[in-house]
């Protein structure tokens, strides 16, 4: 057995550098072992999920200076925001075929590659006052890293990560999704304003849009030379047996087929629809305030340049108090596995904190609305990380990359629906009406969850593995 844990080992070291020999843990029948670059990667995901983030919100908080710069319509910088989720709706399927053909480094390539050319097509636009339509083009390329970066966000948590840290690994990727929207939010409102010379604005928007660019051809490189495709041992029973089912259905021309079976048998599964629901409702409602929070007080109280500052302090908070609330929820999941309680508590919590929002349009009050904004943040973060791992239970052991692909379909369409409805109310009524879209939404979707009965098949596997290894047996219950 010594001999055996020995060669183990040393075949691990020659496939993978930075190994830890304090990681390594293995059963009679499957060797597990983690490894110490699953932080390195896990960084490299880090920055890509910051630089999406960052680049998706910061339109939004700036709404009145790209409507007078590009001389188009309010409607149509939110465009900007929400017809990326559009495309993100019916571009996921082809996505998600398509990743689970390239694997998961050249996956993680195509979508740094997406965001550069993206990136630097916005920062051309930026030159020139006839740029909108250029701007459009570059946030859509840009956008299609949306689509799996969800997605990614598991598959990086499921192949790289024992059982005990996923829950930690998926809230770090969900706090830098958060701290980029912060980024994103208060940045160009300090670049650029309404009262600002238009060549000054030209130049400030192009320098921005360029860096991120620019960075993320570094991290291109990084991904290149030192990701792969999975560590060579498993980093846990579950992912384990994940590999063993996967690799009876690895024929290429089988893809198209297994995904469209994959999306059948979703639509009908219950469990998923409520979770991918609940998915779905906080991501809109956080991008719902970094799309129109800044034409909400513009609408509500006397025009001043300094409120598309306040707007982006107000989505900046959100951003941190999402970053506290998924840092938090991770380490409770991580101990008591209660996600679907979690989940519910981020979505009631989220309901009622709108209350400030509302009565902060209707009484003219920006501290209640800002206070409102930030609380909702705080409780949508706090529900992200617990009902993204809850859908992984309930579809377990489907391919995580696929079903959060598909559930990001969903995610999409409410995004470009609650957006889309809270303009229309906004031009049409007042911001009262508009904000209280997000109380509706966050109380739909609690009470579906609170009816559906939730069953966790991938802790059932996990604690399968890990009474095997206790009793010694290869016999599988």
């Amino acid at each position: 057995m010594a001999e055996k844990n020995n060669l183990d080992l040393k075949n691990g070291e020659e496939n993978m550098s930075m190994t830890s020999l304090s990681d390594v843990l293995k059963d009679s029948k499957t060797s597990i072992q983690s490894y110490k670059i699953r932080w390195f990667v896990l960084a490299n995901f880090a920055v890509l999920a910051f630089s999406v983030c960052g680049n998706s919100t910061s339109h939004g908080p700036i709404n009145d200076v790209l409507v007078h710069y590009f001389r188009v319509g309010a409607w149509k910088i939110d465009l900007l925001t929400t017809m990326r989720s559009v495309l993100v709706a019916f571009s996921t399927l082809p996505l998600a075929i398509i990743s689970s053909r390239l694997g998961y480094k050249k996956t993680f390539i195509f979508q740094y590659s997406l965001l550069i050319v993206g990136g630097f097509l916005t920062a051309i636009a930026a030159l020139y006052r006839q740029g909108y339509a250029l701007t459009l083009c570059g946030q859509l390329i840009a956008g299609l890293t949306s689509a799996l970066l969800s997605a990614q966000t598991l598959e990086t948590a499921a192949v790289w990560f024992p059982a005990n840290e996923v829950a930690i690994a998926v809230a770090i990727a969900t706090m830098m999704r958060a701290l980029g929207r912060a980024v994103g939010s208060i940045s160009p409102t300090v670049l650029v304003n309404a009262d600002m010379p238009n060549e000054d604005i030209k130049l400030r928007l192009a320098s921005f849009y360029g860096g991120i660019s620019a960075v993320m051809v570094l991290m291109l490189f990084s991904v290149i030379v030192f990701v792969d495709d999975a560590p060579p041992l498993p980093p846990s029973y579950a992912q384990a047996d994940v590999i063993s089912s996967n690799a009876k259905t690895e024929k290429p021309l089988e893809t198209l087929k297994l995904s469209l079976l994959l999306f059948r048998d979703l639509m009908t599964n219950l469990q998923f629809l409520t979770t991918a629901l609940g998915i779905g409702t906080v991501l809109a409602v956080i991008r719902f305030y970094i799309t129109l929070l800044s034409s909400i007080l513009h609408a509500t109280f006397d025009k001043d340049v300094s409120l598309n500052v306040q707007a982006g302090l107000a989505l900046m908070g959100m951003s941190f108090a999402a970053t506290l609330g998924s840092f938090i929820v991770g380490l409770i999941i991580r101990r008591h596995k209660n996600y679907k309680a979690m989940g519910l508590l981020g979505l009631g919590g989220g309901c009622l904190s709108s209350l400030p929002t509302i009565l902060g349009s209707f009484y003219k009050s920006l501290i209640a609305v800002e206070v409102g904004v930030v609380l909702q943040g705080m409780f949508c973060g706090f529900a992200t990380p617990a009902l993204y791992e809850l859908l992984r239970e309930v579809t377990y052991p489907k391919s995580a990359m696929q079903v959060t692909a598909f559930a990001g379909v969903g995610s999409a369409l409410s995004i470009f629906l609650w957006s889309s409805l809270g303009r229309i109310l906004l031009t049409n009524t007042n911001a009262v009406f508009a904000a209280t879209v997000p109380a509706v939404v966050l109380f739909l979707s609690g009470m579906f969850m609170a009816c559906k009965k939730m069953i966790l098949h991938r802790q059932a596997a996990e604690e399968n593995g890990e009474r095997q290894e206790l009793l010694g047996s290869d016999t599988k219950e």
